[in-house]
């Protein structure tokens, strides 16, 4: 994902909406605590019962240089349309300096992929209904 083209996109999301919609964090709650080691704890869910459009939670807990972060997102099987829920578990350490090649706010996962740093942003912005 180029980051130039996600801000591209989520500008043009943003002149594209109309300015009665509702908000695109209707049905969500954000917590953000600063603990008094420095470390950060973050929970946000999105509850359709609410006004989301999707039902997401995520929690995470640590420092920019040792994060751990939990994902529960619970929807539909497109296939069957039975419930279903999907998690998944992180952990993000720095190592260091960046890889030559690797752009500013990139990631490789293990095994090499390279995700942008946008990509929990969007998986979000999905649940709260904002991206086509």
């Amino acid at each position: 994902m180029d980051l130039n083209v996600s801000r591209e996109s989520a500008r043009a999301l943003a002149r594209a909406r109309p300015a009665d919609a509702p908000s695109s964090l209707t049905g969500c709650t954000n917590r953000h605590e600063m603990r008094p080691d420095g470390s950060i704890h973050r929970e946000i869910s999105c509850d359709p019962s609410k006004g989301a459009k999707s039902s997401i939670r995520m929690v995470s807990d640590g420092t920019p240089s040792d994060l751990r972060m939990h994902v529960e997102r619970y929807d539909f099987d497109a296939a069957t349309g039975a419930p279903k829920t999907t998690t998944y578990d992180s952990h993000m350490v720095r190592l260091g300096p960046c890889p030559a090649d690797l752009e500013p706010g990139q990631m490789r996962r293990p095994g090499g992929p390279i995700i942008d740093r946008g990509a929990v942003a969007w998986l979000l912005e999905d649940a709260r209904g904002a991206t086509p």
